[in-house]
């Protein structure tokens, strides 16, 4: 079961391929600076448990994260009740509407730097794409 599942560190998944690349942050844990130099094209975005955070820590994590990977899309992820059967419709954590707000008004802020990154929205069951061509 999932919540048997312990962990206290941070992993961070980058799969490059020659159509393009994706940043998969499973968590909203982060180190200081481990990822300036990475680049991909999609980052995958955890938001559960930054609405437990004060804004000086969440400004670090979009800072390490999303500025330092400087990707062309965002994916929020790990929003949902993980105990729930995949069979079952998606249903949001507590504080989802605050960390997507947060995250929402992070974009909006980002679009006065060099690069302003998309926010996508999959429901990676009714739309998944496979060998195809994203767009630009």
């Amino acid at each position: 079961h999932v919540l048997n599942y312990k962990d206290g560190g941070v992993y961070t998944v980058l799969i490059e391929h020659r159509l393009g690349s994706c940043l998969i942050q499973a968590s909203a844990n982060f180190e200081e600076n481990r990822l300036n130099d990475v680049r991909a094209k999609f980052v995958f975005l955890s938001l559960n448990g930054l609405a437990r955070h004060n804004e000086s820590y969440k400004d670090a994590y979009y800072r390490n994260v999303v500025e330092a990977v400087k990707p062309s899309y965002i994916i929020p992820i790990h929003y949902d009740d993980f105990t729930l059967s995949l069979d079952t419709p998606t249903v949001a954590l507590p504080g989802f509407e605050t960390e997507m707000n947060w995250l929402l008004s992070k974009i909006e802020q980002h679009k006065t730097t060099t690069i302003t990154p998309k926010l996508i929205w999959l429901d990676i069951w009714d739309s998944l794409v496979v060998g195809g061509k994203m767009d630009e």
